[in-house]
């Protein structure tokens, strides 16, 4: 038996897409969810632990919450455990839309939006940034188009939301361990 995975539905034009995850089988206590959907073009999987209270971007000794932006990478965000509460902008869109993503729903603006697991998606060009109240384990699986570098990839931003102007506060590279 094959499983067809969801198709991807664009939830926002030029900000971001559902894409619902495949239950696999449900047994007492037990669920499976095949994550075949994104295996097509995925170029990394990152896991990521928030602690309480966690919030992403930060700079060290700046309570500022700052702004992530990849030009150069598609986000698919899972959550495992927890909730993620996700902050998306982009220059297009023109406003910050937010979404509570748990490991059963995804919400947009306190509504929900689907009912079950499945991963919210974000596109080159789009700020993010995240906040997890109680701490969440999650994975993004990304796909790095050609002209990805590391190095910049997680350039932190100071965004105006209301004019869209924006500026790098940190070079990305500056919060990856050194190559020995």
């Amino acid at each position: 038996m094959k499983i067809e995975p969801p198709a991807r539905q664009t939830y926002i034009e030029n900000l971001c897409f559902i894409l619902p995850l495949s239950p696999l089988r449900n047994t007492p206590k037990v669920q499976f969810f095949s994550i075949n959907n994104v295996l097509e073009d995925l170029s990394g999987i990152d896991l990521v632990i928030h602690g309480k209270d966690g919030r992403s971007p930060l700079i060290d000794g700046d309570d500022t919450w700052y702004w992530y932006m990849h030009t150069d990478q598609e986000d698919k965000l899972v959550v495992h455990q927890g909730k993620r509460v996700v902050e998306l902008y982009s220059q297009q869109h023109g406003q910050v839309e937010t979404f509570e993503v748990t490991t059963d729903a995804i919400y947009h603006n306190g509504e929900k939006i689907h009912d079950g697991a499945a991963i919210l998606g974000w596109v080159p060009y789009v700020f993010h940034r995240v906040h997890s109240p109680e701490g969440s384990i999650s994975t993004n699986y990304a796909r790095r188009l050609k002209d990805f570098d590391l190095d910049t990839n997680f350039n932190i931003y100071q965004l105006d939301t209301e004019t869209g102007n924006y500026e790098v506060a940190r070079i990305g590279s500056l919060d990856q361990p050194k190559a020995s």
